[in-house]
């Protein structure tokens, strides 16, 4: 028995060491064993000791995992939300906060801020009271701050991003993407040479930590400061070391958006050509990672770049490409509220059945209690009469022996 206890107490640790490993490492996808193979080795184990938070926690590395290596955000976000109620069901605030903010992070990159937004101020929540874990603490700020910047909210994402960066001195991957963060906002207040110099503080961090993902959306977003600068050469410089490492480790969702910056860095410079290639190439990466609200706007982009260069067919084709995915998208929207809608009605439905049931359980146990009062009430009445009745019985009693002995 103590030896089951032990071997279920080593299984234990090594599923918490995978997922603290994942969690800890996620910035660096860089790695010689295959991650998602481990944390689903992970998972099953946790399953077949019943370890619920080990499970909950798979399937959060999974997650991850999936929309980061595999660059399929919609299973992503299936095993996110296989997580969440877990946590939830465990009262666990700070992986709930941890997960709802990953939900953020994944719905916001594809193109989905106002969605992204609820996530993240659900999930920021727990961080406001809590800061002891300056890691995850910096994490919060960033992401919450990306979203706001992303809804051109930048009063809002600033004062995030500087409430993150009391954590700077930690030197941790989260501090230098809130860097890159304060440094968009400088770029669209038109600050840029205070843009360019957090930037580069940022850059050093992220280079400094071997964050892969960090280190490339720094440089893609020094170029883009190159680019309001109209300095196109230097944009393009290091939007393409951006795109370098993207396609290095695979990051395929990231390394589409390094070809939309590009191909629009080379319509600012007046190179349709050039436009037209990188947004092709763009299109590819759009059908491949699954991500519509992107592929929409290089449907756009190409559609009207091949009506300024006179290929009119190509044109129209593109542009009807582009209104066919806009009505799809729309009506997958409209089903999705009108779903989310259903559900809502669904739930106050059974909030209103389980609150009548409360209310016929009151009214019945009202109505026992008033019957009990009744027959309490009753039984007294009765044992008064009874009293009364053999105290007159007792007292005819005595009145005729005492007429009988006169």
């Amino acid at each position: 028995m103590k030896e089951s206890i032990n071997n279920e107490a080593e299984l234990i640790a090594s599923i918490n060491e995978i997922n603290d490993g994942f969690w800890e490492q996620r910035g660096n996808i860089t790695v010689e064993i295959d991650p998602m193979a481990l944390c689903a080795e992970a998972l099953e184990k946790a399953r077949s000791i019943n370890y619920t938070y080990g499970v909950a926690r798979c399937y959060l590395s999974l997650g991850i995992g999936t929309f980061i290596l595999k660059h399929n955000a919609e299973s992503s976000l299936k095993l996110l939300n296989q997580a969440l109620p877990i946590f939830k069901e465990l009262d666990d605030k700070k992986w709930i906060a941890n997960t709802l903010l990953t939900l953020a992070i994944i719905t916001n990159s594809s193109g989905k801020p106002e969605a992204a937004l609820y996530y993240a101020l659900k999930g920021i929540e727990f961080f406001e009271k809590n800061e002891e874990n300056s890691l995850d603490y910096v994490r919060a700020y960033y992401i919450t701050g990306t979203v706001y910047k992303d809804l051109k909210k930048y009063a809002d994402a600033e004062k995030y991003y500087k409430t993150g960066v009391r954590f700077d001195s930690q030197n941790n991957m989260w501090s230098g993407r809130i860097y890159t963060g304060l440094s968009n906002i400088y770029t669209e207040n038109g600050q840029y040479e205070k843009a360019l110099e957090l930037g580069y503080k940022s850059l050093d961090i992220l280079r400094f930590e071997k964050n892969n993902i960090g280190e490339s959306r720094a440089l893609s977003d020094i170029g883009a400061i190159y680019k309001k600068l109209k300095k196109y050469d230097e944009a393009l410089r290091y939007f393409s070391e951006g795109l370098k490492i993207r396609e290095d480790v695979n990051m395929r969702p990231f390394v589409l958006g390094s070809l939309i910056d590009i191909a629009a860095t080379y319509i600012d410079k007046g190179d349709k050509k050039e436009a037209i290639a990188f947004f092709l190439k763009a299109e590819v990466i759009a059908l491949e990672t699954n991500l519509p609200v992107r592929l929409a706007h290089v449907y756009q982009s190409l559609a009207t770049l091949y009506k300024l260069t006179n290929n009119y067919t190509d044109s129209i084709d593109y542009y009807e490409k582009f209104i066919q995915l806009t009505l799809e998208l729309n009506r997958k929207e409209s089903e999705t509220k009108i779903s989310n809608l259903q559900s809502s009605l669904l739930h106050e439905k059974e909030q209103e059945i389980e609150r009548l049931k409360n209310v016929e359980l009151k009214n019945a146990y009202r109505l026992i209690t008033e019957k009990n009062k009744e027959i309490t009430d009753s039984i007294e009445y009765a044992k008064r009469i009874q009293t009364a009745l053999i105290t007159s019985e007792i007292y005819f009693e005595k009145s005729l022996n005492k007429l009988i002995k006169d």
